[in-house]
């Protein structure tokens, strides 16, 4: 394998977790504003790249004996494909919504993610980790600046104070706190592994406050909570052979958990949406009527056990899924897929993640694992 075909690998899997936005950032800062035609010519290009990607390792296409997990999220994104297209045509939504709504999904979901995927699973054993957390750091950086300065530019800078935060195309709240997570992530990876000049130490530090502010200001409280769990998570599999540090740990939670209420309360002071959203589902159970989404998924699986009723929930252009990623491939495949699937990537994910954590230079990889679980629990999972 050439050189050039090893970064192009490494580019491949770092275009897939930040390219989209990295590019509707930058043209934004550059241009004043995006747009659906810039969405469409990124997807043709990461496309292309994922292609050649995929034609490079097509002696590694088929996953090998022992990677049960890659095997069956590979037959997974099949199957999801194949229930999108069987949606298209005689579905319960076929003749509800237009044509254009199901391309669209088709475009975004399989040629849009999926192909990617694929394309990083069929590269895994040329990926070096720390080089695509290195390049996602940098990206994560200069996508998290550029969407600040569009919000300074458009006098959106404290929008925060008072809703959702909404940078524009491509850019919504949920988003803007994956952006946040993964720059906070991959910086302190960076810290853990690399041992670079101050300067560059200082700049990973700056990194973790920048991410850290965009995603309290995104408003989103599914990712934060996933972000701290995550980070919680490691630091108790990573000092699980020292007791001394599990006691810290132990008692660290539970001083957080008795405190809850007064640290939202002071967050609110600075973050007061996301403050006021998290003391809503905390004292109030406040789920912004996702639970009739979910019992509305619930009821229409319980429907079609076996095979599923569709990847949609209702027939509206966007906000159709069930807010769950669990209940997002009941409702698509139906409940003995629905059940395989909860093993092998939420069961068996979460303790592949949790084994790993006890090597630093799994720091990224494992905590995004964990963040991406967590988060998808009140969003999306197979597509996020």
């Amino acid at each position: 394998m050439s050189k050039k075909n090893v970064f192009i690998i490494q580019l491949n899997a770092v275009l897939l977790l930040l390219g989209y936005w990295l590019m509707h950032s930058v043209v934004s800062l550059v241009l004043g504003q995006s747009g659906r035609n810039f969405s469409i010519i990124y997807d043709a290009f990461q496309a292309a790249v994922s292609v050649y990607v995929l034609f490079i390792c097509r002696k590694d296409f088929f996953v090998e004996n022992g990677r049960s997990f890659l095997s069956f999220y590979s037959i997974l994104l099949v199957l999801y494909s194949l229930r999108m297209f069987i949606d298209m045509g005689v579905g319960p939504f076929a003749n509800v919504i237009p044509q254009s709504w199901f391309i669209n999904d088709l475009l975004y979901t399989v040629v849009g993610t999926f192909l990617t995927v694929w394309s990083v699973i069929t590269s895994r054993k040329w990926i070096n980790i720390n080089k695509v957390v290195t390049l996602v750091f940098w990206m994560g950086l200069v996508t998290t600046l550029a969407v600040i300065v569009n919000l300074r530019t458009m006098g959106l800078s404290t929008m925060y104070e008072d809703e959702r935060m909404d940078a524009g195309q491509g850019l919504g709240t949920l988003a803007l706190v994956k952006i946040g997570a993964i720059l906070v992530f991959s910086a302190v990876h960076l810290l853990l592994n690399n041992k670079n000049k101050f300067v560059f130490k200082a700049i990973y530090i700056l990194g973790i406050i920048i991410g850290g502010w965009l995603m309290l200001a995104s408003g989103s409280r599914g990712g934060v909570v996933g972000t701290v769990l995550a980070l919680g998570i490691y630091f108790l599999a990573s000092s699980r052979r020292n007791v001394f540090m599990i006691g810290l740990s132990v008692a660290a939670i539970v001083i957080l958990l008795i405190n809850i209420v007064p640290i939202l309360d002071w967050v609110s002071d600075y973050f007061p949406v996301f403050g006021q959203r998290m003391l809503n589902t905390i004292l109030e159970d406040d789920q912004g009527s996702r639970d009739a989404i979910r019992a509305e998924a619930i009821r229409v699986t319980l429907e079609h056990p076996l095979f599923g009723y569709s990847y949609r929930l209702f027939p509206s252009p966007t906000g159709f899924r069930a807010h769950n990623g669990i209940l997002e491939v009941f409702i698509a495949l139906g409940i003995p897929i629905g059940l395989v699937f909860t093993y092998f990537v939420y069961i068996k994910g979460f303790v592949m993640a949790y084994k790993k954590m006890i090597d630093r230079r799994f720091f990224f990889p494992t905590t995004f694992a964990v963040f991406s679980l967590v988060s998808s629990f009140s969003s999306a999972s197979i597509s996020n």
